[in-house]
């Protein structure tokens, strides 16, 4: 016999893994993801909101655009980051100002797009009593001004 031949080859393993090491690392890991789910919905329903007040003529401004010009704004708002820049403004940003000054609207919709909404303005708008009460209830921090 040859003399390299002589001792059995080992073979070499796979790293192995438990089931219970493998159902811990799919937990952990999925957590941030429903954690990113979530707010990648929110950042959805906002641009959803957003882009019917855009299409009804009116316009938003988010926080980071405020940000030193009141005190009660800039108390949280945040500066524009990288974050934005990669997954647009309404994902890192909340709109809190939306103006829909003249615009030809029947309903204020869509109405659970914008949580943080601080002022709506409605200067020159002909809106339903009944649909600014509606609105009112879902946003009871956010001013109306007609």
């Amino acid at each position: 016999m040859l003399a390299g031949m002589d001792q059995p080859r080992t073979r070499r393993r796979w790293f192995q893994f438990r089931l219970r090491t493998l159902l811990v690392a799919v937990v952990v890991v999925s957590l941030p993801l429903s954690w990113f789910a979530v707010r990648m919905e929110r950042a959805r329903k906002q641009r959803e909101a957003v882009e019917w007040v855009e299409a009804n003529g009116g316009s938003v401004t988010y926080d980071y655009e405020l940000k030193g010009v009141f005190s009660s704004i800039s108390d949280y708002a945040s500066e524009r980051g990288m974050l934005a820049d990669l997954l647009g403004d309404d994902y890192s940003q909340d709109v809190i100002v939306v103006s829909l000054r003249g615009a030809e609207i029947d309903r204020l919709s869509p109405r659970s797009g914008m949580p943080e909404l601080k002022d709506l303005i409605l200067f020159g708008t002909v809106v339903a009593d009944d649909e600014i009460r509606r609105f009112h209830e879902t946003h009871p921090d956010c001013r109306i001004l007609r």
